[in-house]
């Protein structure tokens, strides 16, 4: 059977949510300009999916509960490196915005 977000069940995969739990946790509470967190992993493009695949559900799923919010995960990215996966937040990667006037001088 294929992938349902709908339908995916998110208790089968307490790994990945105790994982993600732990992830937002240090993310919020670090001191890091930007912090990274690595998962190794003999196989990092399936352990990046199965990452992916649970944000989506979770954010499908929990879209109409009361008390939960549904974009918990939606501030994390999960990159394959070379032996596991990378994961930071996109909040910590955006540059400064640099405004210039029609002439192109810094403002």
């Amino acid at each position: 059977m294929g992938y349902n977000p709908k339908t995916y069940n998110l208790f089968q995969q307490i790994d990945i949510s105790n994982a993600l739990e732990k992830i937002v946790r240090y993310i919020d509470s670090s001191d890091e300009e930007d912090p990274k967190l690595f998962i190794a992993s003999d196989n990092p493009f399936a352990l990046r999916m199965k990452f992916y695949r649970y944000i989506q559900a979770y954010r499908i799923q929990m879209e109409n509960k009361d008390g939960v919010d549904p974009h918990k995960y939606d501030t994390l990215i999960v990159e394959q490196v070379k032996n596991g996966v990378e994961i930071k937040s996109v909040l910590d990667t955006m540059d400064d915005l640099e405004i210039t006037n029609m002439n192109g001088e810094k403002i």
